[in-house]
């Protein structure tokens, strides 16, 4: 049955379950996610998740592509506020650290899941993340007539990756982050709105 002939209620059976799926990866993490520990969640019966979904994995998926369109969505709208490309530059920097930065289990999430999905190749709902980002950030920097653009903001956002992962352990205040990202713009200016442009003025 294809996505396009789904039943009203097959359409709502699957959202139930992604919803469920969601709230069990943030509580329990990728492996806490089993078809039982979903099941349990959502109220319907284990059996049925194999009805509305092929494999655990795709309920997994879906559920992580549903995050991921917020992200997206924030990213893509810091990068619609501003026209000036450094104000656009850093909304865009600061919404790619908010979507990691919650807390250590949000982190430790994203990184199981690109861990997980990598092993699987199931690398399309991770990849959108990137291509929003790196988008954003090379627009901004190509409009702010800063050299070498695309490398600039492939180093960027794999620093940006770098410190979800690190500030688990050794976090960086605002100020530092700044100073980095920075350097590594070409000394792009600095958005005066910006919260760790703040931080680093304070």
């Amino acid at each position: 049955m294809t996505k396009s002939r789904l039943s009203p209620n097959h359409i709502a059976r699957r959202a139930e379950l992604v919803e469920a799926a969601q709230r069990v990866l943030r509580r329990d993490g990728i492996k806490g996610c089993s078809s039982r520990a979903i099941a349990k969640e959502s109220g319907l019966n284990n059996g049925l998740i194999h009805y509305y979904f092929k494999t655990v994995d795709a309920v997994v998926d879906a559920a992580m592509a549903e995050m991921v369109d917020d992200i997206v969505a924030s990213i893509e709208t810091a990068a619609q506020g501003h026209e000036d490309p450094s104000h656009r530059f850093w909304s865009v920097i600061e919404a790619h650290l908010d979507a990691f930065g919650g807390s250590p289990e949000q982190t430790i999430l994203w990184m199981d899941y690109w861990v997980d999905a990598m092993r699987s190749g199931r690398m399309e709902v991770i990849g959108r993340i990137d291509d929003a980002v790196l988008g954003a950030i090379t627009s901004a920097l190509k409009d702010a007539d800063v050299p070498g653009a695309g490398a600039r903001a492939r180093a960027i956002c794999g620093y940006v990756v770098g410190v979800a992962i690190r500030r688990v352990i050794r976090p960086q205040s605002k100020p530092q982050l700044r100073e980095e990202i920075l350097m590594m713009s070409g000394g792009l200016a600095a958005d005066a709105d910006s919260e760790l442009n703040r931080a680093a003025a304070g």
